[in-house]
């Protein structure tokens, strides 16, 4: 089964470089752009990780962060945003947040971000960080 990765954004600047990115690694992408199908995504599907783009309509990100948290603990999530608040920062690394992106994103820090979780789910396997 091939690895899956779910991006909460309506955002083609994020789409676009993680679409080019992930195929290339032969990844499945379930793109959504409601938080609630979201976590219906986490919870139905062995996802591998999952990315928010912090910008999206609904100002609940960090109560969403925290609901994935409970169900999938060792879920791998990145955060994408222009810019947040370093309290906010400060948040994210206190509720386990893997990676924070800065937007617009570049090909070669999705790279980086990729391989980084590639190698996270090798040593842990991938079942574990799931469940």
């Amino acid at each position: 089964m091939n690895p899956t990765v779910v991006v909460a954004t309506d955002d083609p600047r994020v789409i676009n470089p993680l679409s080019q990115v992930l195929m290339k690694r032969d990844w499945c992408i379930l793109i959504t752009k409601s938080k609630l199908h979201s976590i219906l995504n986490i919870l139905d599907k062995e996802i591998t990780f999952f990315i928010l783009d912090f910008e999206l309509p609904e100002n609940s990100n960090l109560e969403l962060i925290s609901i994935i948290r409970a169900i999938r603990p060792r879920l791998p999530i990145i955060v994408l945003s222009e810019d947040i608040s370093i309290h906010i920062r400060k948040k994210l690394a206190q509720i386990g947040v893997f990676y924070h992106a800065l937007k617009p994103l570049h090909i070669s820090e999705l790279e980086q971000i990729v391989a980084g979780i590639e190698k996270l789910t090798q040593e842990d396997g991938i079942n574990e960080l799931v469940n």
